[in-house]
């Protein structure tokens, strides 16, 4: 039975080395203030590259996710708010055959302009983030939760969960802004 376990982490693309990943994101996010705002379904896209320290068992992943955040204002007239950015996660990668546990860190920097929505009245209006009170910068903790089915000997498709939490004050201004994000990947990893 040991050896059947061992066979089953060392045959697949866990043990490889290297891992590229390339994946679909769907992503939740809002301000941790009062109770005010609602988390918004939004999509993206990203790559990461895993190094394996212990292979198969342990790897640190780099990531870079274009992504974009979007959330509702609950209080009075409903707003909807989104603005893109890129995602730099570095994670901590402990890999158990089809199963893979992440721990660390993000950064993520916001490009573009903030655009506001009001869907009662259908007026969308676009400001910068100095405008819009909002630093053009974020930073957090993340954490992962990653399943795996192997396709061929070297391809895997996953499915995984990620949750981060803000660390940054995004509101330079009178309330304290901080982002917690929920996302759903859904990819392809081919290891080397």
């Amino acid at each position: 039975m040991r050896i059947a376990l061992l066979l089953l982490l060392l045959a697949s693309p866990s043990a490889h080395a290297i891992k590229l990943s390339v994946a679909g994101a769907m992503n939740y996010a809002k301000p941790e203030t009062a109770g005010n705002y609602e988390a918004k379904s939004a999509t993206g896209y990203g790559a990461f590259l895993e190094f394996g320290f212990i292979p198969p068992l342990i790897g640190l992943e780099l990531g870079a996710l274009q992504l974009t955040r979007k959330y509702a204002t609950t209080a009075g007239s409903e707003t909807i708010t989104s603005f893109k950015g890129y995602q730099y996660p570095v994670l901590l990668r402990a890999n158990l055959g089809f199963l893979s546990f992440g721990l660390g860190g993000y950064w993520m920097q916001y490009k573009g302009s903030v655009s506001r929505e009001s869907p009662q009245s259908g007026v969308a209006t676009s400001s910068t983030f100095a405008d819009s009170n909002l630093t053009t910068s974020d930073f957090g903790l993340a954490s992962s939760l990653r399943l795996s089915v192997d396709l061929a000997p070297l391809f895997r498709v996953f499915g995984e969960g990620r949750y981060n939490m803000g660390l940054k004050d995004n509101d330079p201004g009178a309330a304290e802004t901080k982002f917690t994000e929920m996302m759903g990947l859904a990819g392809l990893q081919v290891g080397f």
